[in-house]
């Protein structure tokens, strides 16, 4: 199964797709922001990701970013 994590830049929310080519195919990257301001809650944004994405497992990264990208 694919995995998304979702994870705060401090300013929007973004979306890291895992092994995921077609993603990387169509938007030259594995990372694309959502819609949400950071000032969403995590797990609001966890939520709508995981209900547009039902074959996806969705994850909240904790709060902690490296140059606008997640570390784990």
């Amino acid at each position: 199964m694919k995995r998304i994590t979702v994870w705060s830049d401090g300013q929007n929310w973004q979306a890291t797709f895992h092994d995921d080519a077609e993603v990387k195919r169509l938007f030259g990257t594995d990372t694309i922001p959502t819609p949400y301001t950071a000032k969403t809650e995590g797990g609001t944004v966890r939520a709508e990701v995981q209900e547009r994405n039902p074959d996806c497992v969705v994850v909240l990264a904790p709060p902690y970013t490296d140059g606008g990208r997640f570390r784990y």
